[in-house]
């Protein structure tokens, strides 16, 4: 299963040059009431820098914030600061439809424990279920594909611009 994942991690990534580093994490919340994050027992020493990916086979943690010699702190996709360039890819994906094609948003964070897709427009398909992934973001790094989570209700209420609510990935 590991080799599995690093197979589909590297189809992800692409040609890329990443090097890819493992990690335990340390202490699973942070104690702030304003972020979100975690602490991972990996740091500079072992090649962690800030900016870079954490994730969980394809499915997107967040991005290291602070990279210490031995622990790293790792801000979490559902910390309120966190943006990302995102697509809900409908339960019936057809194969071949690029991820470009589609109706791109933005994932952002949110003071609770999920995350919500933002700035789509309002024939934007959307179904709850569906995965939401991320958009390719050269300045951050981020490719396109990797999972954020699933779309858990759907709010059109507030003006033109629909309100996704997205359950992460991971707990």
């Amino acid at each position: 299963r590991p080799l599995a994942a690093a197979s589909r991690l590297k189809e992800i990534l692409g040609e890329r040059s990443r090097e890819i580093l493992s990690a335990a994490v340390v202490i699973p919340a942070d104690g702030s009431p304003w972020r979100k994050s975690l602490t991972i027992a990996t740091g500079s020493r072992d090649g962690v820098l800030k900016g870079m990916l954490v994730l969980y086979h394809d499915q997107f943690v967040g991005c290291v914030d602070e990279a210490g010699p031995w622990p790293s702190r790792v801000q979490l996709t559902i910390d309120p600061s966190f943006r990302a360039g995102a697509v809900a890819v409908p339960k019936t994906y057809a194969a071949g439809v690029a991820i470009e094609q589609r109706h791109v948003g933005v994932f952002e964070g949110s003071s609770d424990e999920k995350g919500v897709l933002k700035w789509l427009s309002g024939e934007t398909p959307v179904e709850t279920g569906a995965y939401v992934l991320t958009t390719e973001d050269p300045s951050k790094g981020i490719p396109h594909g990797l999972i954020l989570g699933r779309v858990t209700g759907l709010s059109t209420s507030r003006g033109a611009f629909p309100r996704v609510e997205v359950e992460p990935a991971l707990d």
